[in-house]
């Protein structure tokens, strides 16, 4: 690789439908109080994160399928016919993981009449020069066809993960990366239920495709076939091979409105993860939001009030955080409403049985007020651990 691309960010691109179907199967029996199943949106949170913690990623976009309504159906119509309809328990998670994807700052994109790999092709077509590398997470095998120099794909498998560069796609399949659409179109895929040639499994479509080197060389010269079955085969479904070719090639050219720079990972909305984690009942992710400082005084979806006012919208439990320097304290409500004031002032909050107090190492706070002077009792509160931001 030219020592100009170490340079470069790197772009992770990850399949949800994929994913989320994989959480999904993978947990069972998760969800709120209130009757909302959670298991797919809790197991794609935890993927999501661990991408984010172990790598660090920069970049990042997460593409999702919109229906089964694609170009493919249009051109075979018995595509993916087989595969039955998303169950509705996994559908009502959908809409929660792409919010959650947003409150984390991350792109996602989808577009009606396209699969998530034609997205994921689109990009790496379009934005391969402006990274280093570009890792796809994905489990579909028909994604190893963008596989190159620059292009890895990381196969999740249950605890593991495979990783495919160049040369693990051919010790695996026997041919090159860009090779895999016409072996594919050989042998077919029952998964998606593209027909291919009936009776040429794996193994006679890797020998046919090493030895004419591609699809369209071998229709070019059928005679060369050895096995005088396979031949007449192939040329009695030459319209049945072309179109499983065209289901299994990438769709390198899908409309998207944006650069490269739009994928890149924006601050956390760190109130609104906080307010969807409560609300989907996730403590344990809770205890991984940070609390915030004074920049969410900047924060143009909160509502400052005066702490009378503010007092009149608590429900049960406010998020406190403080500015030591100025004897500040700030209480935030999850309805994302804010109020600023002296930390003697906060009294009848602070000392409420009732309402239930969130924050960073609020011992600190105990012991910053009493050597002011301050006599606060706390009767209740909840220590978060969490780092300020």
């Amino acid at each position: 690789m030219s020592s100009l691309y170490k340079e470069f960010p790197k772009l992770y691109l990850i399949d949800a439908t994929a994913f989320c179907y994989r959480a999904f199967y993978a947990l069972r029996g998760l969800s709120t109080s209130w009757g909302q199943p959670t298991n797919a949106i809790y197991g794609f949170v935890n993927m999501l994160t661990k991408i984010i913690k172990e790598n660090k990623p920069q970049y990042i976009a997460i593409c999702f399928d919109v229906s089964r309504k694609t170009f493919r159906q249009e051109k075979f119509s018995a595509y993916k016919i087989t595969r039955p309809s998303m169950p509705d328990d996994l559908a009502v998670q959908i809409p929660w993981i792409k919010k959650i994807i947003s409150a984390y700052g991350i792109c996602y994109l989808e577009r009606e009449g396209f699969e998530a790999d034609d997205i994921i092709a689109t990009l790496v077509e379009r934005f391969k020069d402006n990274f280093s590398s570009i890792i796809i997470v994905s489990s579909d095998k028909d994604i190893l066809q963008l596989v190159d120099e620059k292009v890895v794909v990381i196969s999740p498998y249950k605890d593991k993960e495979k990783i495919y560069t160049e040369k693990e796609v051919i010790q695996r399949y026997g041919v090159k990366p860009s090779q895999i659409p016409d072996i594919l179109a050989l042998m077919g895929d029952s998964s998606d239920n593209i027909p291919g040639i009936l009776g040429i499994g794996e193994k006679t479509a890797v020998e046919l495709i090493k030895r004419f080197y591609s699809l369209e060389n071998l229709k070019n010269h059928l005679d060369k076939i050895g096995s005088l079955n396979i031949k007449n085969t192939i040329k009695e479904n030459l319209p049945f091979l072309e179109l499983s070719h065209q289901l299994i090639k990438l769709n390198r050219e899908v409309p998207l409105d944006l650069g490269w720079q739009d994928l890149k990972i924006k601050e956390p909305d760190w109130l609104q993860l906080y307010n969807i984690f409560r609300k989907l009942e996730f403590k344990r992710l809770l205890k991984g939001i940070p609390i915030p400082n004074r920049s969410v005084l900047k924060n143009p979806s909160c509502q400052k009030l005066s702490l009378e006012d503010f007092k009149k919208h608590i429900s049960n439990e406010v998020i406190i955080f403080c500015d030591y320097r100025k004897d500040y304290i700030y209480f935030l409500c999850p309805e994302n409403l804010i109020c600023e004031c002296k930390i003697d002032e906060a009294r009848s909050i602070l000392e409420d049985p009732e309402i239930k107090k969130i924050g960073y190492d609020l011992k600190t706070l105990f012991n910053f007020s009493k050597s002011k002077g301050i006599e606060i009792k706390f009767p209740y509160f909840d220590i978060m651990v969490a780092s300020y931001l």
